[in-house]
C-alpha cells in the first residue's frame, strides 16, 4: 500500500530533500525501503512530490525530487470545535478518523461541563500527522491549542456556524443547514452538554442550534457524524 511522507517547507523548485533521523528510521528500518526505491512526499500545503531514494545510512535518508504536482484545495472546509473527552483514547480516535475524512481544522474547547481541560499537544500533533500521511491527504489539518469556549467565540468568525444541541428537534438536522462550497463551523460540547450560559453565548455570536440525530451520541461520534454530513452535502452538488 502506497504511503506518503511529510516533507515540511519543501517548495516546487527543490531538487532534493533529507528526512530527519526519526522519519529516516521509519522509512529504512520499518518500511524496509532501499536506495533506488520511489516514494511520495507531501509538504502539507498541497505540493506532492514523486521522489527516489538516493542516499541511505543508519540515521539518514535523502531523496531526489523527480516530479512536483500541485493539488488544489477543496472548495469547502470544515472546522470542528470540540470538547476533549475524559477518556483520551476516545479523543485520539476522533482525531485520527477526522483527519482520514478530510477535516480542515480542529479546535479543542473547554466548556462549563468539560471533563478534560488539558491535552498533550505534541502527541495530538503526532496523531494528526500520522493520519495525514496514511490517508494521502494533500493538506495537513490544523489543530489548535485548547481554549475556553468564551475565548474561542471571541476570536472566531464564520458565516456558517452551528452547535450540536441535544435539545434541538430532529427536524432541525444539521444536514439541512449546510451551505455547499462554503466554510462550515460545527461546535461539539462535552458529555454533560452545554450550559444555559453557553447557549446564550451562542445566540450572541449567531451560532445556530442544530440536531445531529435522534440517538444520543458520544462526543467523538457526534464530531464524526457532523463531519460526514458536511461531506455528504457537498457531494450532492
Amino acid at each position: 500500500m502506497e504511503q506518503q511522507f511529510y516533507a515540511p517547507n519543501t517548495v516546487a523548485t527543490d531538487k532534493t530533500f533529507e528526512f530527519d533521523s526519526s522519519e529516516s528510521k521509519h522509512i529504512l528500518k520499518v518500511l524496509r525501503h532501499q536506495k533506488g526505491d520511489e516514494i511520495v512526499l507531501n509538504n502539507g500545503q498541497g505540493l506532492v512530490f514523486k521522489a527516489q531514494i538516493t542516499e541511505v545510512s543508519l540515521k539518514k535518508c535523502s531523496v531526489q525530487l523527480l516530479e512536483c504536482i500541485q493539488r488544489d484545495p477543496s472548495n469547502y472546509s470544515v472546522h470542528i470545535a470540540i470538547a476533549p473527552t475524559k477518556s483520551i483514547d476516545r479523543f485520539e480516535w476522533f482525531l485520527e478518523k477526522a483527519v482520514e475524512l478530510g477535516i480542515g481544522c480542529i479546535s479543542p474547547i473547554i466548556c462549563d461541563h468539560s471533563e478534560r481541560r488539558h491535552l498533550k499537544m505534541e502527541r495530538m500533533n503526532r496523531i494528526i500527522l500520522s493520519g495525514f500521511k496514511q490517508s494521502m491527504q494533500a493538506f495537513l489539518p490544523q489543530i489548535n491549542e485548547p481554549v475556553s469556549l468564551d475565548d474561542f467565540l471571541k476570536k472566531t468568525t464564520c458565516d456558517h456556524g452551528y452547535y450540536g444541541d441535544c435539545l434541538a428537534s430532529t427536524r432541525n438536522d444539521f444536514f439541512h443547514h449546510i451551505v455547499p462550497e462554503k466554510a462550515t463551523l460545527i461546535i461539539i460540547g462535552p458529555e454533560g452538554d452545554f450550559s444555559t450560559r453557553e447557549r446564550n453565548l451562542f445566540m450572541q455570536h449567531n451560532i445556530k442550534s442544530v440536531s445531529l440525530g435522534q440517538q444520543r451520541l458520544r462526543v467523538e461520534t457526534a464530531g464524526i457524524s457532523a463531519l460526514s454530513r458536511v461531506h455528504l452535502a457537498n457531494l450532492k452538488q
